[in-house]
Formats: structure tokens, sequence, C-alpha cells
């Protein structure tokens, strides 16, 4: 009779040990987050997913994302931050069981990176189609580079400088003759068009 009272103290001791040791490991002691290859950057306009977990992971994993600046990045209730503006700020997941408890996860939000439009052609015109003029008088041309999107800097070139100059689309002339001005988008020198 002793030896199964004494058994069965033991059973119950060693429940009450199991039950107390897994009650204590759903306590959450801290908070920790990560991103898909510690990435640590975003562009602006850009997202970032971010994972928050709860240790232990027995846990509960409910935790409330902040951002420590949103006017550098936000962050909705998911862990997806988005690039505002230029700048650092912290994404801070804050356990949902014990506020105290946070990670908070430092970003770099970079300048938007634009996929370059790669200029195909440019049009020249003279405003109001003037193309003669005399000695000491100007001629103002417009030009414009396709496709919709690509870069509307160009260069301006002058067959003859001794007949007239150009510079930023306004011909000068400076003496009587023929010229032939060439405009080409900046950095192709293949993409160009003229007019005499």
């Amino acid at each position: 009779m002793k030896k199964i009272i004494v058994l069965l103290v033991l059973v119950f001791v060693t429940f009450m040990f199991i039950g107390c040791n897994e009650t204590g490991s759903t306590e959450p002691v801290g908070v920790v987050v990560t991103s898909e290859g510690d990435v640590r950057t975003v562009s602006v306009n850009g997202t970032l997913k971010l994972t928050a977990e709860v240790l232990p992971a027995k846990a509960k994993q409910d935790v409330l994302w902040e951002s420590s600046n949103e006017s550098v990045a936000t962050v909705d209730n998911n862990g997806v931050v988005t690039g505002v503006s230029v700048g650092n700020v912290k994404i801070i997941a804050r356990c949902k069981e014990d506020n105290a408890l946070k990670y908070d996860f430092a970003i770099v939000v970079e300048r938007e990176v634009k996929e370059e439009v790669i200029p195909e052609k440019v049009e020249v015109t003279a405003l109001n189609n003037v193309t003669t003029c005399k000695a000491g008088e100007t001629i103002k041309l417009e030009a414009t580079v396709y496709p919709e999107g690509a870069s509307q800097s160009v260069e301006w070139t002058s067959s003859d400088v001794t007949i007239a100059t150009v510079g930023r689309g306004e011909v000068k002339a400076l003496k009587e003759g023929s010229v032939v001005i060439t405009v080409n988008a900046k950095g192709y020198a293949d993409v160009k068009a003229t007019i005499t």
C-alpha cells in the first residue's frame, strides 16, 4: 500500500513539474525580427517584408509593428515596410503580450531606382518654322527625344561655328552661309537629328 502511495505521489509530482515547466515555457522573453536574405535596405516606394518571432517558440506570436519615423518609412500590420523618403529608420516589433519586449530593426531607405528608358529617336523643329536669319540674329530650335519616358537631355553642335553657333537650342548667326545643326540624345551620339 505504501509503495502504491509513494508511486502516486511521484507521478503527481512529475506531472506538476512538467505542467509548471510547460507553463513557464510559454512566457514571452524576447522578440527577434528578420528579413529574407538579411536585407536592410529599401528604396523609396519599394517594399520589404519583415518577419517577427516571439521567443520562446511556444509563446503567443502576436506583435505590434511601428515605425520610428513614418516620413521615412511606414510598416503595416503584416510587417511590410514601404519606403517614403531617403533616410534611416527603425522598424519596431513589440510583443503584444508584453509591450516591454521589442526589437528594433534598422533600415536605410535609398533613392528610388528607376529603370532607364533608352532613347530611340530625336526630332528637331525650328520655332515658327523659321530656319533663316541675318547675321547677329538668332533662331530657336527645340528637340524631343523618344520614346516617352526617355531623358530629354540633348547635346547641340554646329557644322561650322564660323557661320553659326548653337547652345541649348539657340542658334546665333555670325555671317552669311549655310550650316547644319545636329542634336543628339545625351550619351547617345547615334540617336540624332539635323536641321539646316
